[in-house]
């Protein structure tokens, strides 16, 4: 964990500092490329707008428990709209949303996301030995001094790295985009 903590603070966090302070990267900028994302839902796109907002407002607290959850969603409505399930029946029993961690152990999905991006969004949001971002907000565990800016980053980064897919013709081919030529 103290390899990942190294990573962020020296890197992304480095980088997304650089980013805003040097090339005008704002609330504003951040939710125009999260909004041109084919994927995107209208409505999570109104729930993130206020935690991107949080954030560059410098409430960390407030961002981090509206852009996590969000993000779950965001990962199960991209595997929706192309067509793939997210809820499963067991054994007498109804119909129910699978947990997010059931979710991103599927073949499919890991398949789909590539194994790069699935180790990823797993380390971070639900894996016991990693961040467990997603259950530690879920559930109320997360301590305020885990609420900073670096895990903000990292969870703003896991949005934009959502924005490399596009509709494919079936969920199994989930294809990533061509990343635009930076200007």
């Amino acid at each position: 964990m103290i390899n990942v903590q190294l990573i962020l603070e020296l890197a992304l966090l480095s980088v997304f500092n650089l980013t805003t302070e040097e090339k005008g990267l704002n609330a504003d900028v951040f939710l125009e490329k999260l909004k041109s994302w084919e994927l995107m839902n209208e409505n999570n796109f109104t729930i993130i707008s206020v935690g991107v907002r949080s954030f560059f407002n410098e409430d960390s607290i407030s961002s981090l428990h509206v852009l996590v959850p969000q993000f779950e969603v965001c990962v199960r409505h991209m595997f929706v709209k192309a067509g793939a399930a997210t809820s499963s029946i067991k054994k007498g029993m109804a119909q129910h949303e699978e947990t997010f961690n059931e979710f991103l152990k599927r073949e499919d999905v890991i398949q789909s996301l590539g194994d790069a991006v699935h180790k990823y969004i797993q380390f971070v949001m639900v894996e016991q030995s990693g961040m467990n971002l997603r259950n530690n907000i879920a559930h109320g565990l997360i301590k305020a001094e885990a609420c900073n800016k670096s895990i903000n980053v990292l969870v703003l980064h896991l949005f934009l790295v959502l924005t490399i897919y596009g509709l494919p013709t079936n969920y199994l081919e989930l294809r990533v985009q061509k990343m635009p030529k930076s200007r």
